[in-house]
């Protein structure tokens, strides 16, 4: 059974091979991770992909001022008589302005940030 103590040594991967010393040949196959002149180095980076997010609740918040309001020119009155003659109804009708003052705005609340393993790459 042949065994080999350095996997990395069959590597043909595109990584820099800095496991190749010239003294290598000079070396007991046993005791080659015992000195530093023999090391065999096998350097991989590996890398992941992740999303990261933060959840952000929005809320919607909107303050009452003082309303205010301003009579626009005189009454309209309109008087309206039963069939019979027996009463009569009379209607007023005024424009007003009402000013209405609000303030609109948002609060926010920071909820906390979480990570996801992908399976995919990035893309430039």
């Amino acid at each position: 059974m042949n065994v080999n103590p350095y996997p990395c040594e069959d590597y043909t991967g595109d990584f820099d091979k800095r496991d190749k010393y010239d003294n290598y040949d000079n070396c007991d196959k046993y005791d080659k991770h015992d000195d530093d002149k023999c090391k065999r180095d096998c350097d991989k980076v590996g890398e992941q992909v992740v999303d990261i997010s933060l959840p952000i609740e929005i809320c919607p918040e909107a303050d009452l001022g003082k309303i205010e309001t301003e009579c626009c020119g005189k009454p309209y009155i309109q008087c309206e008589q039963e069939p019979c003659g027996a009463t009569c109804s009379i209607v007023i009708t005024q424009s007003v302005k009402i000013k209405i003052p609000v303030k609109f705005g948002i609060k926010t609340i920071e909820g906390n940030s979480f990570i996801k393993c992908c399976d995919k790459h990035c893309e430039d």
